[in-house]
């Protein structure tokens, strides 16, 4: 259905790639670069793994970017703990899930290239990604086990996806009349006219009708004349609201208005709206006001926001179904489904007895829902298995088991301080954040522990800084014979 404004646009959950980045079509997305790491996360290995109404979103794709964010993510160093392997999970997933979302779109709009873009791109990732010629390409692709046609048709969908989202932003365009609006509050009425079932012509045509009947019948004998036809209601003003909140369609149709004057129908996927302006006003530009820098600003804002207006249409067009578990509870989890979350992540531990870090996550969970018993319980349960697979074992689940034990018993809450302690004695990013947690219970004796144990990091890195700088200068001295 139509949207008029922006509320549940934070339902996404993850921000919009406005333009076509370089990363897109980096050579680790495509040539499966550092996917054999033992320390990766399981790839997905199902062929549909999630949809989008009838769309399969892409596995390899999706495997892809996962493979190759772990890939990074590890050559900075960071301690891969089941937190940040979640978050990488969901990251990939959401990128995938708009990859396909994009693309679908793309499809509707019968976004095609022509065989001179086909060229360029190919052209394009092989100078970006250092390769000589596209000999070498296919030379690597063989190494690899990926078949030329896949990567060239992998390579074809992220440039069409490209044109589509370059086309969509094209399309936002802002002149003084945009800019002028944005200061403004606008107060709306509208009719709502919906009908199940039938072709959206027909709709459309009622409601061009409804239209015309505005002009020559009350409020009262427009529903009475067409509510037997379709469902039809008018819609009171809660209020104002500012220009940009209106999605691009009303804002289209607030060039030209007249207050208490029905503007032209609006329709989208089983309802139309038949908008009037009731009143406006206008607000201050501010001190300082620069209109280039506003004007670069606002374009900005509302190319995101028309990218998310496709994103949602096809999202509600087509639904999400999620059938890999391990990617359905995290991302039920990240937008506040918990008790799908809570359900899928007990599939998993059944079907997993020993991945204590389910409970950590069902803790996470039941923490977010005041339900501290069960969290207790689920964090007790994932601190007795972490000492059967010691190897396995992070800090973040003895820290937030020791943040809900200080509340009854001080002295728990530093065994579980002291257990984060022994996982993270060599970071010096997570040490003063357990520190924290030793002063915050007023325990002197880790607080000390700690600062000792930095010291001498800090210490050991400066001793290894200067060897390093020293043999530098020792290189730069030597005379070339």
């Amino acid at each position: 259905m139509l949207r008029f404004f922006r509320e549940k646009a934070a339902y996404i959950g993850w921000g919009i790639v406005i333009f076509f980045v370089a990363t897109m079509f980096t050579g680790g997305f495509f040539l499966g670069f550092g996917t054999n790491s033992e320390k990766n996360v399981k790839k997905e290995n199902k062929e549909v793994f999630a949809s989008l109404g009838e769309y399969s979103v892409d596995v390899r794709r999706f495997n892809q970017i996962l493979q190759n964010s772990l890939f990074q993510y590890q050559q900075k160093g960071g301690r891969l703990s089941p937190l940040y392997e979640e978050q990488i999970l969901l990251n990939a997933f959401k990128a995938t899930l708009e990859d396909q979302v994009f693309h679908i779109a793309a499809l509707q709009a019968d976004i095609q290239l022509n065989s001179q873009e086909r060229k360029s791109a190919e052209t394009e990732f092989i100078l970006e990604n250092n390769i000589k010629s596209k000999k070498e390409l296919k030379r690597m692709l063989k190494e690899r086990n990926i078949p030329y046609k896949i990567f060239s048709n992998d390579l074809e969908k992220q440039m069409i996806v490209r044109k589509y989202k370059n086309n969509v932003i094209a399309s936002v365009v802002v002149d003084d009349f945009v800019i002028e609006n944005s200061f403004k509050d606008f107060k709306l009425d509208m009719f709502l006219v919906k009908k199940e079932g039938g072709a959206p012509e027909t709709l459309q045509g009622i409601s061009q009708e409804i239209f015309s009947d505005l002009f020559s019948l009350s409020q009262k004998d427009v529903i009475d004349k067409y509510q037997s036809i379709v469902t039809i209601s008018f819609v009171k003003s809660d209020g104002f609201r500012s220009y940009t909140s209106f999605n691009h369609a009303l804002r289209s149709s607030l060039v030209s208005f007249k207050k208490n004057v029905y503007l032209e129908p609006i329709c989208s996927e089983g309802a139309c709206f038949i908008p009037v302006v009731r009143d406006v006003k206008v607000n201050a530009k501010g001190e300082g006001y620069n209109e280039e820098k506003y004007a670069e600003s606002l374009a900005g804002e509302l190319r995101v926001q028309r990218l998310q207006e496709v994103l949602l249409d096809v999202l509600e067009r087509y639904p999400l179904s999620i059938y890999s578990p391990e990617i359905k509870a995290v991302y039920s989890k990240s937008i506040g489904e918990y008790s799908e979350a809570l359900t899928t992540y007990q599939q998993l531990l059944t079907a997993n007895p020993s991945r204590f870090d389910i409970h950590f996550f069902r803790a996470q969970i039941f923490h977010l829902l005041d339900q501290y018993a069960e969290a207790l319980k689920e964090l007790e349960k994932a601190d007795l298995k972490s000492q059967l697979k010691v190897e396995y074992d992070f800090p973040e689940l003895h820290v937030f088991y020791g943040d809900l034990l200080k509340k009854k018993s001080t002295k728990e809450a530093v065994s579980q301080y002291d257990k984060a302690y022994e996982l993270v004695q060599n970071d010096l990013d997570f040490l003063p954040l357990l520190q924290k947690r030793y002063e915050g219970i007023g325990h002197s004796k880790g607080v000390a522990q700690i600062d000792q144990r930095i010291a001498a990091l800090e210490e050991e890195r400066q001793k290894q800084d200067a060897a390093l700088q020293k043999e530098s200068e020792n290189a730069g001295s030597v005379t070339p014979q």
